[in-house]
């Protein structure tokens, strides 16, 4: 789940219910609240576990969040993107009189929950 660090410092920027840490740790929970201990899983059940975890994870609001560091009325000068750095390496690139700007897109980057998905995917088999 190193992955999850790409966030860190988002939670800042949002509302409590959408913190990152949080909405993975409730995720957990239900997870082991719905699956009762058992002395061996077979391989087909973890991957099926596993898979349902990621899929639950990518769906979460924090994952499509942008953010990026502009002007007033003039086009960003840059944009955050979590596959390619992690939100505080952004929040390090914001210049003075610069403004920083945290929206989630109401249709969603499916394309980005897509590839944490994949990445998410590989790390079980690793």
């Amino acid at each position: 789940m190193r992955w999850l660090g790409r966030f860190e410092g988002l939670e800042q920027h949002l509302e409590e219910e959408l913190d990152p840490i949080l909405s993975v740790r409730s995720i957990l929970l239900q997870l082991v609240a719905d699956h009762p201990k058992m002395p061996h899983v077979p391989k087909p059940q973890q991957e099926k576990n596993w898979h349902g975890f990621v899929m639950r994870v990518v769906a979460q609001p924090f994952v499509q969040t942008c953010g990026d560091w502009g002007r007033d009325g003039i086009a960003s000068r840059i944009k955050w993107d979590p596959l390619q750095q992690s939100f505080m390496d952004f929040l390090a690139l914001g210049q003075p009189g610069e403004e920083l700007s945290i929206w989630t897109p109401t249709d969603g980057k499916s394309a980005r929950a897509q590839h944490f998905a994949r990445i998410l995917l590989q790390e079980e088999c690793a």
